[in-house]
């Protein structure tokens, strides 16, 4: 399909594109590989501007539910910025969001931020980027048990992610596990699943996430044990606290906290049908931190 509204003609992309839309995010320093793109031109939907057979521009919406979309990979290659291709792009994005009647989010980078503010997305918390070279010293929290993931823990880990992260995902956590099996890792405390931890390899660094765990399982130890990771550059990026809930659509909740408390060099957004809502932070420390940042502590009312 292909659409214009007076500039350049917006095209869809798909998964037989990813060779072709790569060169945009390597050469925003980004760390994308073919596979990133491919399954993500396959499991969403995706536009680009194309000039001279090249993509120059490009832009990914994610499903994360039927409430929820997730809009990503928006490039404009440097020499054609300014031109307003990144601005029809997701333009076309947040219709095709709208007219499936779901909200949207997306991570801001602090360049990307003042754009998408005038256009309605809100802060919903600040993310941290982390990063390392030295080698991963393994540790334990007491009373937690880690082994690594297998085929048959992928329901438990699905019904575990979307409790805690208000997600529909099972599909990309299905992605990543068979793709990078040697990163999948559980923690369990009491015989219970306390938390997982998934990663991929990436173009310069091998990326670790998502890390979901339940409070105190994930103190000492939130990083697979492989020995592949000993040798690369590692990141994974990671919100703060949760002393709020961002809840989004009708039919679902999205849940993210919208105040951090560490330096971070990016922002969450979202819009659609937000509303914000009071939790019970669950330690002494998340108080302090809310009370810190002038958020008034909410006993009652409260739920995970």
């Amino acid at each position: 399909m292909v659409a214009s509204d007076g500039g350049a003609r917006i095209e869809d992309l798909g998964p037989a594109d990813a060779t072709g839309v790569l060169p945009l995010s390597i050469a925003a320093g980004w760390n994308q590989v073919v596979a990133d793109w491919r399954f993500m031109l396959g499991a969403g939907r995706a536009f680009g501007v194309r000039q001279d057979g090249a993509w120059i521009a490009s832009v990914l919406a994610l499903p994360l539910g039927r409430s929820v979309w997730w809009i990503s990979m928006l490039l404009v290659e440097q020499r054609h910025r300014r031109h307003g291709h990144g601005t029809r792009l997701l333009a076309r994005c947040m219709a095709e969001i709208t007219a499936a009647g779901a909200a949207m989010g997306l991570d801001a980078t602090e360049f990307g931020r003042p754009i998408y503010l005038p256009l309605g997305f809100r802060d919903a918390y600040p993310i941290t980027r982390w990063s390392s070279s030295a080698r991963v010293s393994p540790a334990r929290a007491p009373g937690v048990g880690l082994r690594g993931a297998t085929a048959a823990d992928l329901p438990a880990i699905c019904a575990y992610d979307a409790a805690r992260s208000g997600f529909e995902r099972a599909h990309v956590l299905a992605a990543l596990a068979a793709r990078a099996p040697e990163l999948a890792h559980l923690a369990f405390k009491d015989d219970r699943l306390a938390g997982y931890v998934l990663g991929r390899d990436g173009l310069r660094a091998t990326h670790i996430g998502p890390v979901v765990a339940d409070e105190g399982a994930h103190r000492r130890r939130r990083r697979p044990r492989s020995g592949r990771l000993h040798h690369r550059y590692n990141r994974c990026s990671r919100p703060a606290r949760r002393p709020w809930r961002l809840a989004g659509g009708d039919r679902g909740r999205a849940v993210a906290p919208v105040h951090a408390h560490a330096q971070g060099r990016g922002a969450l957004c979202a819009i659609g049908k937000p509303r914000l809502r009071r939790c019970r932070p669950r330690t002494g420390v998340a108080r302090r931190a809310c009370e810190k940042s002038g958020v008034r502590y909410c006993p009652a009312r409260a739920r995970r």
